[in-house]
């Protein structure tokens, strides 16, 4: 059996490994403190790790980041191999794309699959002849720019949703169908509880279907249950013991017996 784990920046494992790199790395925080004037100005004063490390650094952070994320310690209970294809800013469109390839890549017929959605906000768009992911929120310059400005004009919270929406069902109908994955399952980073129900009645049956069977299958990062822990770093990500409890609540349900 091999572990396969797809999704974004908390599958990867982002800020796990930021403490090391700063001098008065703040002590985890509340949700609700995330915007406090502390925070706020740690975050004025020391830039964030994109832009002080090269580009081959950050690659290399990112690789150590995972050996400190859920992915890589439930493995490591599970004794069971794996891979985490997880990256910091993926789209839900990114997350299909590495799953449809690199399942179909994969010569292991016993594949069980983790995926971790991102939200509505992101998607994928071919550019200068490589992918690459939008965000809403995010700055962009020159023709790139243009391209972003038109997409948000052209679109809105119902266009976003419904295409989130047929990715979901998309990558949940590829995980039943395919024979190399022999069990499959969702990992709630906080954007389920933020989609408390929906007012989109030509999508509501598709929508209900689709939650109803993922929730058979959804573990839940433990600090999604308590927002009022003290857990938070500063750009919004958990510290690694919220992964760990996570990978233990995986295995215990998974692998334990």
């Amino acid at each position: 059996m091999t572990f396969l784990f797809f999704g974004g920046s908390f599958t990867a494992g982002v800020e796990l490994l930021d403490h090391e790199f700063y001098p008065e790395y703040p002590t985890p925080v509340s949700l609700l403190d995330l915007d406090s004037e502390y925070i706020k100005k740690w975050k004025k004063k020391y830039k964030p790790l994109w832009q002080l490390k090269t580009k081959n650094e950050l690659k290399n952070i990112a690789e150590e980041q995972k050996k400190h994320s859920y992915a890589h310690k439930l493995a490591e209970l599970c004794n069971i191999e794996y891979k985490n294809f997880a990256i910091g800013g993926s789209s839900i469109q990114k997350i299909r794309y590495l799953l449809t390839t690199e399942v179909q890549k994969n010569n292991n017929s016993n594949l069980t699959v983790f995926i971790h959605p991102t939200g509505a906000e992101r998607w994928m768009e071919y550019v200068d002849n490589q992918w690459m992911d939008f965000i809403v929120g995010n700055e962009y310059h020159d023709d790139i720019k243009e391209y972003f400005k038109f997409k948000i004009l052209s679109n809105n919270d119902y266009s976003r949703f419904c295409i989130w929406l047929l990715e979901m069902q998309a990558i949940y109908d590829f995980c039943s169908n395919n024979d190399k994955i022999k069990d499959f399952y969702f990992v709630n980073d906080g954007l389920f509880n933020s989609i408390t129900g929906i007012q989109y009645q030509d999508l509501l049956t598709t929508y209900s279907s689709l939650i109803s069977n993922i929730n058979k299958r959804l573990f839940h990062f433990p600090h999604t249950k308590n927002n009022e822990e003290k857990v938070f770093l500063p750009y919004g990500h958990v510290k690694e013991k919220v992964h760990e409890d996570l990978a233990v609540e995986i295995y215990k349900k998974m692998c334990e017996n």
